[in-house]
């Protein structure tokens, strides 16, 4: 079961098209559960680079969300390059520059830490920009729990073991009745660290989740429903400590008032 996106890299002579990378592998533009039906805007500005928005939801379980009245939105804008590593075009994903002007004040300012365990911080938001970066020690399972509060947590982690990156929504609360919701709680990607460490982007909108891994090589997108309370943070290393720089700021609504 997957509602999901693929990309292809090559070139195209107006009738035949030559993939440029190995057609054993599946790449996909999002390794989430609700990125889809993404448009590529054409007519911009010389300068600009190509630029994408897509659908957050997924068609197995898109009516059944507890919103009201809408049911999804729209994607933060990113702009697409590509670059070749190991002989393959990776597609390179970063959220316009102009989002740094809705940037508020530090809910939490850069912090350098070691995590053994667990650690909990309370952001008093539901809207921000996180930027973390982990350096974690082998064999370790380390990362950011989003929502933490009242044991329904959103785990963002990465396994060093397998330098795998996932998401896990299983334990968030509000889930929809809906079953596909339930049983698509799990995804991950494989992504090696680039400088012995692991990067994150995240962006947090009350029901949205968009993570940018180590500069716009991976994206993960998801939906979540938690309760206004659920505003901490927790930051956790098992199996072997983790070196974490950490801050994040305050997103300002894109609605200004005439």
């Amino acid at each position: 079961m997957n509602a999901s996106m693929q990309y292809f890299v090559g070139e195209f002579d107006g009738v035949n098209f030559v993939n440029e990378n190995p057609t054993n592998k599946i790449y996909r533009p999002d390794y989430g559960p609700d990125y889809y039906a993404a448009i590529c805007y054409n007519q911009l500005p010389g300068s600009a680079k190509p630029t994408a928005i897509g659908w957050l939801n997924n068609w197995y379980y898109a009516n059944d969300i507890p919103t009201s009245p809408w049911k999804g939105a729209m994607s933060l804008p990113r702009t697409l390059s590509v670059r070749k590593e190991n002989d393959q075009w990776i597609l390179i994903q970063k959220p316009v520059s102009q989002i740094a002007q809705l940037r508020s004040d530090y809910l939490m300012k850069p912090i350098a830490l070691t995590i053994a365990g667990e650690k909990r911080f309370n952001l008093n938001s539901r809207q921000f920009e996180m930027q973390l970066t982990i350096e974690p020690e082998k064999n370790s399972t380390s990362g950011v729990r989003l929502v933490a509060g009242n044991n329904h947590p959103f785990e963002i982690g990465y396994n060093e073991a397998t330098q795998t990156l996932y998401i896990d929504r299983s334990k968030t609360a509000n889930q929809t009745s809906n079953e596909n919701f339930k049983k698509l709680n799990h995804y991950e990607v494989k992504l090696p660290f680039k400088n012995n460490k692991l990067s994150l982007r995240i962006f947090f909108d009350h029901s949205i989740v968009e993570i940018f891994a180590n500069d716009g090589e991976a994206v993960l997108t998801t939906q979540i429903f938690p309760d206004e309370k659920d505003n901490d943070i927790q930051l956790f290393s098992a199996n072997g400590k983790a070196k974490m720089n950490v801050h994040a700021r305050g997103i300002k609504s894109i609605w200004q008032k005439p």
